[in-house]
């Protein structure tokens, strides 16, 4: 499953039309009206509402006082119908008809791809994620970065960034000392030609540190083995990579059933030779010095303990591959924009990393940020280890496939035998990435099989069973729907209140792309799929009489457009029958 995207769209959207029209009268760019717009909590109020206080600054003018002046200065024009003045906010009501078209056309324009933009035409963004180490198994709380950066990459791509996704292995390190050691002393020659190599490496480390305990003497021949292997140790290296393509196998049954992908796969191996290099060119900086045999950064004036470069046995470090593969990628790239989807745990890092690179005179590093998540909450053994993710994905699917049949037996669903398998995989999958992306990433994510499986609650399979739930009353509509039907007749309010959704679903990508929160497209989504369900509850599309049944059939096929492009841009799949 391969999620690429580009924009097709080129008139103005809804959105825009509206801010052009209010640009005029206010003095203010369409492009602050449009970011500035706001969806009324009342109806009665108006469409859209337009805060006055971010203008208070520029025009020197209380926002109740700049709300009451553009109020008297509008006269009805366009989209716009009419405003008026409430406080520090101008309501907005807009020509029913005309915006009604403008949403719809807009999405019939860029059909499944609704949704994207060209605001990131001509600049390249890297998109770093998922980056597991190698020979330890892929636990649940690292979808975290997997699916986060995921989702960034597809919006970024949307909106007409070019996008490098890059998955950094964690496969360099003291820790790989400790397991040629373990594997040298218990393990054996079939052990990585096993389905579960990983799990045993992972288990063989963790005897090591046990057997340590009583054999402190371990220690030493671990340095030592990474020493060697840093060194090209020919028997090291050649156990270390197959290490690597152990792991490499098991990470990608995991990625595709994620329907993730990578333009680059690299590790920390890949610089570890060039660590010399870097250190020589921050000691020509005069940035780099010895302190207690190991060399460092000194980011004392800057309320950080020191970045530490190459330890005192000579051992190269992450932060010196982390600085090696920045600049590495700026020269291949030149890119405007990397993110960096790792844990909050590593924060102080990034921030070391960026300010060595700033100290260093790399202007470019401004244009890196870390993007930080939050933990995974109540997914534990009684051990205190993570639950393996493949384990979850079986289980959501397991799970997933017992709603169906339950829903099947109440006569609540209709899916062929041979579908309900591939169904309940991509529901049960699509149920734990939407669970983690509709949470602010910076939040704890909490896993609750009840909740994120619940077809009626804020969760993946509402999201989905809406999609699906439209494709159905297409297939059974009594004429195809047509993107030419007139769209006028759409002026109940269930049917505004759903084109205003539709409407705002490209202001949240947008807003996605600039603050690196995937959990705003979310978001848009289960409101649109709860508008779309009002909106069918209070519109009847078949026994509409003709003119409105059209019109309502092409609200219902732009509206499963939406769902899919938004759900496709989180990396889920939408499937049309449930």
């Amino acid at each position: 499953m391969s999620h690429e995207f580009s924009y097709t769209g080129a008139m103005p959207s809804a959105t825009r039309l509206i801010a052009e029209t209010l640009s005029g009268p206010t003095g203010i760019s369409p492009d602050e009206i449009e970011k500035n717009l706001e969806i009324p909590p009342d109806e009665t109020l108006g469409e859209y509402a337009l805060p006055c206080f971010p203008f208070a600054k520029t025009t020197k003018k209380a926002p109740a006082a700049i709300a009451q002046e553009w109020a008297r200065n509008f006269a009805p024009s366009g989209i716009v119908a009419g405003v008026k003045s409430a406080g520090p906010y101008l309501n907005l009501s807009v020509e029913r008809g005309r915006f009604a078209e403008a949403v719809l056309s807009e999405i019939n324009r860029q059909g499944e791809r609704y949704g994207g933009s060209e605001s990131g035409r001509g600049r390249t963004a890297i998109v770093e994620y998922a980056s597991p180490n190698i020979a330890k198994t892929f636990a649940v709380h690292h979808i975290r970065s997997t699916v986060i950066g995921n989702a960034l990459a597809n919006l970024h791509a949307a909106c007409g960034w070019k996008t490098i996704r890059i998955n950094h292995l964690g496969d360099w390190g003291t820790q790989f000392g400790t397991l040629l050691v373990a594997y040298r002393k218990w393990g054996d020659e079939t052990l990585l030609e096993r389905p579960d190599a990983v799990r045993v490496l992972m288990d063989l480390y963790t005897r090591f540190n046990k057997e340590k305990k009583e054999n402190p003497a371990l220690e030493n021949e671990a340095r030592a083995a990474f020493s060697a292997l840093e060194k090209g140790e020919p028997s090291a290296h050649t156990l270390w990579n197959a290490f690597r393509q152990a792991s490499l196998k098991e990470f990608q049954t995991i990625f595709d059933r994620l329907g993730i992908r990578f333009d680059e796969t690299k590790g920390e191996s890949d610089c570890a030779s060039r660590s010399n290099e870097l250190i020589r060119w921050l000691q020509e900086k005069g940035l780099a010095r010895e302190s207690e045999g190991a060399l460092i950064v000194d980011l004392s004036d800057f309320k950080m303990p020191p970045c530490l470069l190459r330890k005192a046995d000579e051992s190269s470090l992450y932060a010196t591959r982390d600085l090696i593969t920045a600049r590495d990628r700026h020269e291949k790239y030149c890119f405007d924009r990397m993110l960096y989807v790792v844990g909050m745990p590593q924060e102080l890092h990034f921030r070391q990393i960026f300010k060595v690179l700033e100290l260093a005179g790399c202007g470019w590093v401004s244009n890196c940020l870390h993007v930080p998540f939050g933990h995974y909450q109540g997914m534990r053994t009684r051990e205190g280890t993570f639950i393996l993710l493949a384990e979850v994905l079986d289980e959501a699917a397991k799970r997933t496939e017992v709603k169906i049949r339950d829903a099947l037996r109440e006569g609540l669903v209709s899916l062929p035998e041979g579908e309900i398998p591939t169904a309940a995989e991509k529901v049960g999958v699509g149920a734990v990435v939407f669970n983690d992306l509709k949470t602010r990433r910076i939040k704890d994510v909490i896993f609750d099989w009840d909740d994120l499986l619940n077809f009626q609650g804020r969760t993946g399979p509402y999201v989905q069973y809406a999609h699906a739930r439209i494709s159905g009353i297409l297939r059974k509509a009594p004429a195809p729907v047509r993107t030419d039907a007139d769209a006028s007749a759409l002026v109940h309010n269930a049917e505004v209140r759903l084109l205003k959704n539709l409407a705002d679903l490209p202001r949240q990508v947008e807003r996605a792309v600039a603050d690196a929160e995937p959990s705003y497209v979310a978001t848009a989504l289960l409101d649109l799929a709860k508008a779309f369900s009002q909106f069918y509850q209070e519109c009847p599309v078949i026994q509409a009489d003709a003119a409105v049944q059209a019109a309502r059939l092409r609200l219902a096929d732009a509206t499963r457009l939406a769902l899919k492009s938004g759900l496709t841009l989180l990396g889920i799949q939408a499937p049309d029958k449930m």
